[in-house]
């Protein structure tokens, strides 16, 4: 059985010890940092959907970047 090489293209960091909790998402493709938002409901909204809302703007996704 063979699988498909996978490569790390970002990082979502969290600190919920934090008072009060943070969270950011790094592109390593873009070298972009999104954030980071500060405070539970803001964490809590970010959370699900930064990698999705950081890849339609991410200018390595424009240009074809092959990523999974």
């Amino acid at each position: 059985m063979t699988t498909a090489q996978q490569h790390i293209v970002g990082g979502l960091f969290v600190d919920m010890e934090s008072a009060p909790p943070r969270a950011k998402y790094e592109c390593l493709l873009c070298n972009t940092t999104t954030g980071p938002v500060v405070g539970r409901g803001k964490v809590a909204a970010f959370v699900p959907d930064a990698r999705l809302n950081h890849r339609a703007t991410c200018p390595a996704y424009q240009q074809g970047a092959q990523a999974p």
